[in-house]
């Protein structure tokens, strides 16, 4: 079954070139497109498209304010912004994802009809609206989203992961590290969580959002204002505070490494791992190098399941690992993963997730002063 996708953007060089992408992929129909963001709204209310591509950037209306009028009129219909890697872009796509967009993507810098801008525009949008509509088996190999079949690719067994012996934690165990992993719908996820937790932690948080260069700083800019501690974008040498949320840079891969009793940040770009980078995998194996096994780790919404072995990897140690559940997450592929294989210790709806982190980290310290917002 075909998915039919609305194309909304006023530049007609790239409704071309996704009109021809969208012809030569057996997945997807072209339902129509659009020139700004009043007429995308029309198109979208007579179309009923399956997903919608979303301009940020418009005359007459802009894709923000033609979100929110979407968003009323189809508020299951999956939205994935288009948007110019620049850092007006990257706000304004973070501001679109916080009011209801589904996902984003990055237009590419040459929209002719070279093959390269082909190419982008295949890997980066194309792979994402798979996802979000389960067109493919390689795309929903373990996302899920609004009801749709969990691909079996993404369970324990497929996944050639050994059934997990978790060790019994020790409801007063000691937590010196916070690890939050999340994907597709995460910056919204994580506006929620962090913004619910009214004092800062004593441990320091370590964060990895699948998102590219420029978007981690906007994203960090965006929790401060939220958050009741300091959210940064880390960076090389930097030291790891308690208090502080460390979000890996995009491009990059967050490690950790130890010196003269004190915690830095070390970065790396290395190969990705399960096609990304920054990685949750490489983030999580680093930080347990360091902290062993006290730590509460959180992977929110996301797609695919990078993540996945890392979180299997702490739980032989016994952490306390929370997963968002399937009901509150835009695509339940990492935390689902997390889930299927057996890791997750809880699988909470958005609105606990906060909660449960900070009882855990709070368990071996009854004297600190910690609360969650309701």
């Amino acid at each position: 079954m075909t998915a039919r996708v609305l194309v909304v953007d006023d530049s007609a060089v790239v409704r071309g070139l996704l009109s021809k992408i969208l012809a030569a992929d057996p997945d997807f129909e072209l339902a129509g497109t659009a020139a700004n963001g009043a007429l995308g709204i029309e198109k979208a209310a007579k179309l009923k498209p399956d997903v919608i591509v979303l301009d940020v950037e418009m005359p007459v209306m802009s894709g923000l304010e033609a979100l929110t009028e979407l968003r009323k009129a189809h508020p299951k219909t999956p939205i994935v912004m288009f948007s110019t890697l620049t850092a007006k872009g990257a706000q304004t796509s973070l501001e679109a994802l916080a009011n209801g967009a589904s996902d984003y993507a990055m237009k590419p810098s040459n929209t002719g009809s070279s093959l390269s801008a082909v190419e982008q525009v295949k890997e980066e949008l194309m792979t994402k609206l798979r996802g979000l509509v389960g067109t493919s088996p390689a795309a929903a190999s373990s996302a899920r989203i609004g009801g749709a079949a969990a691909a079996p690719a993404a369970s324990a067994q497929a996944a050639g992961r050994p059934k997990i012996n978790r060790p019994k934690r020790s409801p007063n165990k000691r937590i010196d590290a916070v690890v939050i992993g999340s994907s597709t719908g995460g910056p919204a996820a994580l506006e929620q969580v962090v913004g619910a937790i009214r004092h800062p932690l004593p441990v320091p948080i370590l964060l990895t959002q699948h998102l590219p260069p420029t978007f981690t700083k906007a994203l960090a800019d965006r929790l401060n204002k939220v958050a009741a501690f300091p959210v940064v974008e880390a960076e090389e040498g930097m030291e790891v505070t308690a208090g502080t949320c460390h979000i890996a840079p995009g491009g990059k891969h967050m490690l950790l490494k130890s010196k003269g009793g004190h915690v830095y940040v070390t970065l790396s770009e290395g190969p990705k791992v399960k096609s990304c980078r920054p990685s949750v995998d490489v983030m999580t194996d680093s930080v347990r190098e360091i902290y062993g096994d006290q730590l509460v780790a959180v992977m929110l919404t996301g797609m695919g399941d990078d993540g996945a072995d890392a979180f299997c990897r702490l739980a032989e140690l016994g952490v306390h690992i929370i997963a968002q559940n399937e009901a509150t997450s835009v695509v339940w592929g990492m935390p689902g993963a997390v889930e299927r294989a057996g890791a997750a210790e809880q699988c909470l709806p958005l609105n606990e997730v906060a909660g449960a982190l900070v009882r855990s980290v709070s368990a071996g310290r009854p004297a600190a002063a910690l609360g969650v917002s309701r």
